[in-house]
């Protein structure tokens, strides 16, 4: 009897290290989790119904399950926060957990599987209305494919969805410098991005067809793991609503 359990136990030992050969360093069988969501009004300021709300699971450092739910909105006491803070823990959102949703963001070597782009649209919010209009945020649909342009700080960030409204994370969004920074929270657009006769200080004069051509497509940083599962967009009249249900997974 006492001969068939070693047996046995040693089967398992085999059977797992078989299991784990070939994984990325690191890679744990308890995978990590994220699905999120995002609704937002594009046609007015409307705080009360905005929302990012996430839920990440992971094995933490102490090797136990960890989970945190958060539905974050606005704070309206904070409509005055500098432009760029609401990327940071001092953001202008009720529970400040935009610092926190970075770790949902990187693998375990702290290299990105979820693209920045979407992470500054999903910002918005939990932003003032006034990163809107100073950001140009706009949406083209065209049936349920949608290209959302806008300018943080003095990049320009283009996203996109396929012809279905699904969002690939691996090849979704592109980037451009196409201001200067002449101080903080002062920007010019150069001349060679500018609508003709606009004016440089606002970005809303950016013109996008001379931007689009010359964009930079994003990519992730990650070798070793990669989010799977599904995202998608809608925009129905004026609303934008993005959803995430992603395992992190190691590749294959």
């Amino acid at each position: 009897m006492k001969k068939g359990i070693i047996l046995v136990l040693i089967l398992l030992l085999v059977l797992t290290a078989c299991f784990n050969k070939g994984k990325p360093e690191g890679a744990s069988t308890d995978l990590q989790t994220l699905s999120f969501e995002f609704r937002f009004n594009l046609l007015e300021d409307d705080p009360a119904n905005n929302y990012f709300a996430w839920t990440l699971e992971r094995t933490g450092a102490n090797g136990a399950r960890e989970k945190r739910v958060v539905k974050d909105t606005l704070d309206p006491a904070r409509t005055t926060v500098p432009q760029g803070l609401v990327d940071m823990q001092t953001g202008a959102s009720v529970f400040l957990s935009t610092f926190e949703f970075n770790r949902a963001r990187n693998d375990i070597h702290g290299r990105s599987v979820f693209p920045g782009s979407l992470r500054g649209l999903l910002l918005f919010a939990v932003s003032p209305w006034s990163y809107v209009i100073d950001e140009d945020l706009r949406v083209e649909k065209d049936g349920k494919k949608l290209t959302f342009f806008w300018t943080h700080h003095a990049t320009s960030h283009m996203l996109w969805t396929d012809e279905n409204g699904k969002i690939d994370l691996s090849s979704c969004s592109a980037t451009l410098t196409t201001c200067d920074r002449a101080a903080p929270g002062i920007i010019r657009v150069k001349p060679e991005f500018l609508k003709d006769g606009a004016d440089a200080s606002n970005r809303a004069s950016i013109d996008w067809e001379k931007v689009i051509p010359n964009m930079n497509t994003s990519s992730l940083a990650s070798t070793d793991f990669h989010y799977t599962g599904k995202t998608t967009a809608e925009y129905n009249n004026g609303i934008i609503l993005i959803k995430g249900d992603l395992v992190l997974e190691p590749k294959e």
